[in-house]
């Protein structure tokens, strides 16, 4: 890709936001060289991603980052979406036991983990974008544990139906969150019967509407309320 070639179509939607849109197009071009595209069905778990040097861009769809505990609960550390980089790209420890799942179908183009190296240690711009990604990433884990740690549960779950609404496209009245009981417990660190009195709540009084396996946004701006809950840790955009 020349500085006077678009992007091609697959690239489009990533190169118009994240990593790819501050470079240049010889920049993209050469760090998307060598990578791979790979297709995820919704609920898949990217296999064995912490155990070498590892590189992604999000293509298309959502992804959530989460820590698995022994005892089989998780926390949500930050949601992907299209335009995001994820990976370990290099083999510093520790090595911590993230896991990556596909919320909804999703795609990934899994870059040349040594080129990307290369190219980061030569190309200044690049290597800014990357300190950028990662102290952004940082800070929406440091977010995730102190909702995790202080939040109510009613702030968890409206945090957890904010943060996947803005993932996937936007919160708007009317935005549909996809995902079970089970699935949102899940992300809010609790259980199903839990979530399912919490969410009652917010129904009556009108911020959101509950369907089977989906939840419909009716008050954004009252749920980003509640997704603040007072910690002053509002959602990333």
């Amino acid at each position: 890709m020349s500085e006077s070639e678009e992007a091609p179509p697959w690239l489009r939607e990533a190169r118009a936001r994240g990593v790819l849109s501050r470079l240049s197009d010889r920049l993209v071009a050469d760090l998307i060289q060598g990578g791979q595209r790979v297709a995820y069905p919704a609920g898949a778990v990217v296999p064995g991603w912490e155990e070498a040097p590892w590189a992604a861009i999000v293509l298309r769809g959502c992804m959530r980052v989460f820590l698995p505990s022994p005892e089989g609960s998780q926390i949500t550390l930050r949601y992907l979406r299209t335009g995001d980089i994820i990976g370990t790209f290099d083999g510093t420890e520790p090595v911590l036991a993230r896991s990556l799942q596909a919320t909804d179908p999703c795609e990934l183009l899994h870059l040349d983990v040594s080129r990307l190296t290369i190219l980061a240690q030569s190309e200044p711009q690049l290597a800014w974008v990357l300190l950028l990604e990662t102290v952004q990433a940082l800070r929406q884990a440091h977010r995730s544990y102190s909702i995790r740690t202080f939040g109510s549960i009613r702030l968890r779950v409206a945090n957890a139906l904010l943060e996947r609404a803005l993932a996937c496209g936007g919160a708007v009245a009317g935005t549909v969150v996809l995902g079970t009981q089970h699935e949102l417990a899940t992300a809010a660190g609790t259980v199903r019967e839990v979530i399912a009195s919490a969410l009652q709540a917010l129904k009556r009084e009108g911020v959101i509407e509950v369907r089977r396996g989906r939840v419909v946004i009716l008050d954004p701006v009252r749920l980003a309320r509640e997704a603040d809950g007072g910690l002053g840790v509002g959602p990333a955009d």
